[in-house]
């Protein structure tokens, strides 16, 4: 359902330790933790070509820069990543 209603979309359920990077931002790899398994918290995580240009000036106010939706090779990069840590049943 994602590639059929985003551009370009993409979705990825797994185990990751390493789900945001300083420096890159958030990938689409998956690296289990020194814990293993069962201590490397599961995320999801969605990406998809934006609609709207990622330069300042176009569809965004001169001056700013919203972050690129695309990679060096024009596929889409995680916009949404969330973290789903298990709850205790109270």
């Amino acid at each position: 359902m994602i590639a059929a209603n985003l551009p370009k979309g993409r979705a990825v359920v797994c185990r990751d330790a390493t789900a945001f990077n300083l420096d890159t931002g958030y990938d689409w790899g998956c690296a289990v933790g020194p814990g293993g398994a069962t201590a490397t918290p599961l995320v999801v995580k969605i990406g998809w070509v934006s609609r709207f240009a990622d330069t300042g000036g176009t569809d965004v106010p001169a001056g700013s820069k919203l972050a690129d939706s695309r990679d060096a090779k024009g596929d889409a990069k995680p916009q949404i990543v969330v973290t789903i840590l298990p709850g205790v049943e109270q």
